[in-house]
């Protein structure tokens, strides 16, 4: 890719981030904007509405880029080596929270489990002191909503 190619996506980039700015919530002014980047709310506004920004400069465009908190090394296109290098990295940070997850799985799985015994193991207990007779509401020949009685 040619740097005036890179340039333009690098543009396109910085432009979005400023609309995103521009439209979140509180709104930020042209004004705002233009304070961020060290340029006037007219700037801004033109660049916006698509108008000027070619003739910026390189050095100026990676000031107004860090200004509005972006990174050039995240918009610039990457080699394939590059881009699978990260992707393996963020990989293995996704297998790591994985298997995390999967620990905590395993340890509330026990407890549910622990509980679970503990629960049956009353249940047991009060059906003995009770004289095993079944309990809960249809204990008494009583019936569910809905049924009609006999």
């Amino acid at each position: 890719m040619n740097a005036e190619k890179v340039f333009e996506q690098v543009w396109r980039e910085f432009i979005r981030r400023l609309e995103a700015l521009r439209n979140q919530k509180p709104k930020m002014t042209y004004e705002q904007l233009g304070e961020m980047c060290g340029v006037s709310k007219v700037t801004t506004k033109r660049w916006l509405e698509g108008a000027g920004g070619e003739k910026t400069s390189f050095p100026d465009m990676l000031r107004y880029m860090q200004a509005v908190g972006m990174n050039i090394r995240a918009v610039i296109p990457q080699s394939q080596s590059e881009k699978e290098a990260v992707l393996e990295s963020r990989l293995s940070e996704i297998q790591k929270e994985l298997a995390v997850c999967k620990d905590a799985l395993k340890q509330a799985e026990k407890e549910r489990d622990a509980y679970k015994s503990r629960w049956e193991g009353h249940l047991e207990t009060v059906r003995a002191q009770s004289g095993n007779h079944p309990s809960g509401p249809f204990a008494h020949g009583q019936k569910p909503l809905g049924e009609k009685a006999d």
